[in-house]
């Protein structure tokens, strides 16, 4: 799938698809998911604002939309969704891993080069 130029899913319509893609599969993002489930379902779901999916996103990816990891080794997040240019960041899931969680963005701001930020990807598209 081609990728449109950057800038054309915002960060709300960016959070639907999350939660969306996040009903769909029935995916549980509490206290019975592991750290890798839920890193494989966040990645999953930036694939499919990144790339495009004729289910989830049929219009097309926007191909400035990225993960993030900590930087030196850390693992990658499972809840924040970043601009690939400008390094701007959200908070997506308040309480990923524990029972109760919800979808809701917050705004956390631009990343320090030490975390490194990056597509999703391709096999990542469910």
């Amino acid at each position: 799938m081609p990728n449109p130029s950057p800038g054309r899913i915002d960060i709300n319509r960016a959070l639907a698809i999350i939660q969306q893609l996040h009903n769909d599969l029935r995916v549980d993002l509490g206290s019975n998911s592991t750290r890798d489930s839920r890193n494989a379902f966040f990645e999953s779901a930036v694939a499919v604002i990144h790339y495009g999916h004729a289910r989830w996103n049929p219009g097309g990816g926007d191909n400035d939309w990225c993960i993030k990891d900590g930087g030196s080794g850390r693992p990658q997040s499972d809840d924040v969704i970043v601009r690939c240019s400008t390094r701007d960041a959200w908070d997506t899931i308040s309480g990923v891993g524990a029972n109760g969680y919800h979808f809701q963005l917050e705004y956390i701001g631009k990343l320090p080069s030490n975390q490194n930020v990056y597509p999703p990807r391709r096999s990542a598209l469910p």
